[in-house]
């Protein structure tokens, strides 16, 4: 099967780029082959900077052809308006005086209902970073199984509060939840929501801020993606002022309601950037579309070194350690991870508490 395996990526090499969007069309072994090669060649090569981005050419300028594919996208969004508030529980809090401050919200979910050692890792770089941080969970959470914190005392130091929802969903239904229950927050001077997806911060985040701010984005995320829409990956994005107040803000998370369809959830993240974008308010990404290597591979997977190490993206995808959709290589991940002071105990104790293994360790699932 290896041996059949490179013999398709040697012949796909061959065919060029104008062939790839025919050859991911191809189930699984499509898309293998070519984060192969691109792995192989580590495309791009030199970094793409910080900027404002177009999601569409000629969108920011209104023009009529921007505006109507713009829409025709969005096709898909919800119609009817859904309230959460009956589903959002405050399970613990020690105040939401949010108003003018910096905001975090993580999306969590775990199966044992438990806020992982490098949850709480994550959130404390946040707080060092100066965010509020709330946790934002699909069931009762707690440090042990069985245990939900119940009152401020019990409350991590890394978190003000913690909210749960009680109807079905992904990370947007978790979000929705934490603006219902705590309104204030549209009155931050910043928000940032996040998951608990990633293994962070690989290194300090405040560069990566710095260079954002220094933009002038209403909004802005770590990597713009061409993977199905153009989008802003949701696992890391920045609100401003202007975007929180604004209108088309304020009619998105309207929208957003219960899920059970993984497939279907995505498309809150597909749209949501896009939305905003189409109603005026201006994006910037970390990390730009130039270096994403194919539209059609999501470059978190196929890109990660690049991304880690040249764009100084801090960030790993939980899924590509322990998944890794496309195959690509992680011989090397570990040392790097380690080079740049990143504990990755906790990665190999999250994996040994769900039954995983990660795939840098060398060693497959079930071997």
């Amino acid at each position: 099967m290896l041996k059949l395996r490179q013999m398709i990526v040697r012949g796909i090499r061959r065919c060029g780029p104008l062939c790839w969007p025919w050859i991911a069309s191809f189930p699984k072994i499509g898309k293998y082959a070519l984060a192969q090669i691109l792995a192989n060649e580590r495309y791009p090569r030199r970094a793409a900077l910080p900027a404002l981005v177009e999601l569409l050419p000629g969108l920011s300028q209104g023009r009529p052809e921007a505006l109507a594919l713009a829409d025709f996208l969005l096709a898909d969004m919800p119609r009817a308006p859904f309230d959460i508030w009956p589903y959002a529980i405050v399970q613990a809090s020690r105040g939401t005086e949010f108003r003018g401050r910096k905001v975090a919200v993580i999306a969590h979910w775990d199966q044992d209902g438990i806020i992982d050692p490098y949850v709480l890792h994550y959130a404390e770089a946040l707080c060092k970073l100066g965010y509020r941080v709330v946790l934002a969970s699909d069931m009762p959470v707690g440090l042990q199984p069985g245990r939900p914190i119940t009152t401020p005392e019990e409350l991590p130091q890394a978190f003000d509060a913690i909210v749960h929802r009680t109807c079905p969903g992904y990370d947007f239904t978790s979000w929705k939840a934490v603006l219902c229950a705590l309104p204030e927050i549209f009155s931050a001077s910043e928000l940032l929501l996040t998951n608990d997806s990633i293994f962070a911060p690989i290194f300090d985040l405040r560069p990566m801020h710095d260079v954002m701010n220094a933009l002038a984005c209403d909004f802005w995320g770590l990597v713009e993606s061409q993977d199905r829409k153009p989008h802003l990956q949701s696992y890391y994005l920045v609100f401003s002022p202007v975007a929180l107040t604004s209108l088309a803000f304020a009619q998105y998370w309207d929208l957003v309601g219960p899920q059970n369809d993984k497939q279907k959830a995505i498309s809150y993240e597909l749209n949501l950037s896009l939305w905003l974008a189409r109603h005026g308010l201006r994006p910037g990404a970390y990390s730009p579309k130039e270096n994403q290597p194919a539209p059609m591979l999501n470059p978190t997977h196929c890109n990660w070194e690049f991304l880690l190490e040249q764009c100084h993206a801090p960030f790993v995808k939980r899924d590509l350690i322990f998944q890794n959709p496309y195959l690509v290589s992680l011989e090397h991940m570990e040392g790097v991870l380690k080079s740049h002071g990143y504990p990755v105990d906790l990665i190999l104790a999250y994996g040994a508490r769900t039954g995983q293994v990660p795939y840098f360790s060398g060693k497959r699932p079930g071997h």
